[in-house]
């Protein structure tokens, strides 16, 4: 069996396996990417954030397993979740990033000598970040969001 030449093979296309896919073939590599369920993102509950409930326990989207008891939870074991598809993970977890709070970005723009007040400051500008989503659906979600009142 003959094909493409492949300079690299990488198994998962999660957040993860899409950078390096993308930085692999920006440096001029091959690179065939392996991912297990449906390639596009285009589910309805896939597009609107509140709808990741339906996600989570449908096999479709989601492959659940258990870790192993953990000493810390009581020897409880506790769920661990993966996405399938395209994004894995990020595809599922409705939309939510959270990028903790800004005093520890603080401390640690402090201990290498940078100042971390211009980064606070553009934070600042747009503190939801509504603008990493950018598509007709999204946009009439956020709309509905922001009255104030229920039609």
């Amino acid at each position: 069996m003959s094909g493409p030449h492949v300079d690299i093979a990488i198994i998962g296309a999660g957040a993860a396996g899409l950078e390096l896919a993308r930085l692999a073939s920006g440096a001029g590599l091959n690179v065939v990417l392996f991912e297990q369920g449906t390639a596009n993102g285009r589910h309805i509950f896939q597009r609107i954030p509140l709808m990741v409930g339906k996600i989570i326990g449908n096999k479709r989207f989601v492959d659940a397993t258990e870790s192993m008891p953990q000493t810390a939870a009581g020897n409880r074991k506790l769920p661990m979740l993966a996405g399938r598809g395209l994004g894995g993970s990020s595809r599922v977890n409705g939309n939510v990033a959270y990028a903790g709070p800004p005093q520890r970005y603080k401390i640690v723009f402090n201990s290498l000598g940078l100042n971390f007040d211009p980064v606070l400051a553009e934070l600042a500008k747009d503190p939801y970040r509504t603008h990493s989503w950018n598509d007709a659906l999204t946009s009439q979600f956020l709309k509905a969001a922001d009255r104030k009142s229920v039609v």
